[in-house]
């Protein structure tokens, strides 16, 4: 029976393509939101601003875990790449809010 062996890199960081043009947005999905308007809401808005907004992969809007900001009656949002924040969401006026920084955020980089 052959063994493989691995090399001593294998478990080195390696740098992958991203799916994503220039920002991640990280969506906690742990908040309590408000009522009706909870983090997937909030991800779902981010999501449909984005596409029609922005260009084709610019944004990639992600759910994740506690984020550890804990807000009350909202969700919490971090852009990650281009206009780099951590927001809390409360309504549909704040996800229509981080799109068009994105927005002019791409426009300034060109």
């Amino acid at each position: 029976m052959a063994r493989h062996r691995l090399a001593s890199d294998a478990d080195a960081a390696r740098p992958v393509r991203r799916p994503w043009r220039s920002s991640l947005v990280l969506v906690c999905g742990e908040c309590d939101g408000v009522r009706g308007y909870g983090p997937k809401q909030v991800r779902k808005a981010l999501k449909e601003a984005a596409k029609a907004e922005l260009p084709a992969k610019a944004v990639r809007v992600v759910s994740v875990s506690c984020l550890d900001v804990c807000p009350k009656r909202a969700v919490t949002v971090a852009v990650a790449g281009v206009g780099e924040a951590a927001v809390t969401i409360s309504g549909p006026a704040g996800a229509a809010r981080i799109i068009g920084d994105l927005r002019g955020a791409l426009e300034d980089d060109g």
